[in-house]
C-alpha cells in the first residue's frame, strides 16, 4: 500500500508504450442529481488512455440521457450498467458516486482476473479495488485503505482536466481594478440550484461595470426558465456550448460548484468564488481553498461574496496563481502512469 500526499512531478512526455495492450471498461454515471463531472472526465481520460497504449474496451452507464449522448458522441461503445454481455477487459475503471461495491464484488466473481481501477472511492474498508485514485480523502476517520493489497493515491495532481482547458493556460490575463466579467458555471447540472442562488443576488441590483455570463448545462432541471429569468436579469446565456475554455479564460472572476468545473477554473487560472452543492464537494472546495487556489462562499451571502472579489485585483491575482500550481492539468498522465505501473504491462519509451 503506498500513500501519496504531495503533488508528484508532471510526466517528462506523453510518450509510453506497452508489451500487451491493457484494455478497459470504463463504469460512469451522470444525471441531474449528480452532473456530468464524472462522465465528461471519463471520456478525456479515455483519449489520454489510448495516447498512452491502452485500449478501451468501452463503457458502461446508467440510463440518464445526456450521459449516453455524451458517451456515443464521443464514438465510444456502450453498454446499459444493467447489461452484464459487456466486453472482455482487463480492467474495470469505475468512475460513479454510488453503488459501486456490490456490482464490482459480482463483477469479479463472474470474473476473477478482472482488476479493479476506481477514481474518487471512499471505501476504505472493504478493499474491492485494486488501486484507488482519489482528488481528495472523505473518509471520516481513515487515511488510507485499510487493506494492504489495495494501492492508494491522493491529491489535486490527479484532476482530470479536458485538453482545450490546459490549452487555455497560455491565454493573457489581466487583474483589472474592478472585474468586468464574470462567468457562473455549475458544471453539467445543477443538482442544488445555487444557479438560482446566484440570480437572486443579481437581483439585488446590478453590477457596474461587469457583465456576467451563466452557462446552463445540458443535465439541468429547468433550463428554459433559467434561461429567461437570466436574460431578464441582463445575463447573458450560455447553452449548448461545446467549448467553454475560451469563456474561462476570459473571465475576470468566475462562480462555481466545487467538482469538475472548479478544477477546469483551476487549470485554466481563473479566480473562482465556489458555492459547493453537497458535503463531499464542500470538503474538497475546503481542501482547495487551504492551498489558496480558490475561496469558498456562502449561500446565504452571495451577493457580499461576489461584490468583494469583483473590487479585489489583489486577491483574484493571488487565487489566479494558486490555481494554476495546484492543478497543472497534467492529472491524465499521472493516472496512465499507475494504471500501467500498478497492472504490469509497461514497458520502457523507446
Amino acid at each position: 500500500m503506498r500513500l501519496t500526499l504531495e503533488s508528484p512531478a508532471a510526466p517528462a512526455s506523453d510518450c509510453s508504450s506497452v508489451a500487451a495492450p491493457l484494455r478497459l471498461l470504463c463504469w460512469v454515471a451522470g444525471g441531474p442529481g449528480i452532473g456530468m463531472g464524472h462522465v465528461l472526465r471519463t471520456l478525456e481520460l479515455a483519449r489520454s488512455l489510448e495516447k498512452a497504449g491502452l485500449r478501451i474496451a468501452g463503457f458502461r452507464c446508467n440510463e440518464d440521457p445526456s450521459s449516453r449522448a455524451a458517451i456515443m458522441a464521443a464514438g465510444r461503445a456502450l453498454w446499459p450498467e444493467r447489461d452484464e454481455a459487456a466486453p472482455a477487459a482487463d480492467v474495470l475503471l469505475v468512475d460513479r458516486p454510488t453503488g459501486v461495491d456490490a456490482t464490482v464484488q459480482a463483477f469479479r466473481a463472474a470474473r476473477p482476473g478482472l482488476r479493479i481501477a476506481a477514481l474518487d472511492s471512499f471505501d476504505m474498508e472493504g478493499g474491492h479495488a485494486d488501486l484507488i485514485i482519489n482528488l481528495i480523502n472523505h473518509h471520516p476517520t481513515l487515511r488510507c485503505p485499510q487493506s494492504a493489497r489495495v494501492r492508494y493515491q491522493e491529491g489535486p495532481a490527479y484532476a482530470i482536466v479536458r485538453g482545450e482547458f490546459l490549452a487555455a493556460r497560455d491565454h493573457p490575463r489581466s487583474f483589472p481594478a474592478q472585474a468586468r466579467e464574470v462567468l457562473v458555471s455549475f458544471g453539467g447540472a445543477d443538482p442544488a440550484d445555487h444557479t438560482g442562488r446566484v440570480l437572486d443576488a443579481l437581483a439585488e441590483g446590478a453590477l457596474p461595470g461587469t457583465s456576467v455570463r451563466l452557462v446552463i448545462g445540458p443535465a439541468f432541471t429547468d433550463a428554459a426558465g433559467t434561461a429567461a429569468r437570466a436574460r431578464a436579469l441582463g445575463v447573458t446565456v450560455l447553452e449548448r456550448v461545446t467549448d467553454l475554455a475560451p469563456y474561462f479564460a476570459a473571465a475576470d472572476l468566475a462562480v462555481s460548484g466545487g467538482g469538475t468545473t472548479m478544477l477546469e477554473l483551476a487549470c485554466v487560472g481563473t479566480p473562482t468564488l465556489v458555492l459547493p452543492q453537497n458535503a463531499a464537494e464542500a470538503r474538497f472546495a475546503e481542501s482547495l481553498a487551504a492551498r489558496g487556489a480558490v475561496r469558498l462562499g456562502e449561500t446565504s451571502a452571495v451577493r457580499r461574496d461576489l461584490q468583494a472579489l469583483i473590487d479585489d485585483a489583489d486577491a483574484r491575482r493571488r487565487l489566479h496563481a494558486a490555481a494554476r500550481v495546484s492543478v497543472d492539468g497534467f492529472g491524465s498522465r499521472r493516472i496512465a502512469d499507475l494504471l500501467l505501473d500498478t497492472f504490469n504491462h509497461v514497458s520502457s519509451c523507446p
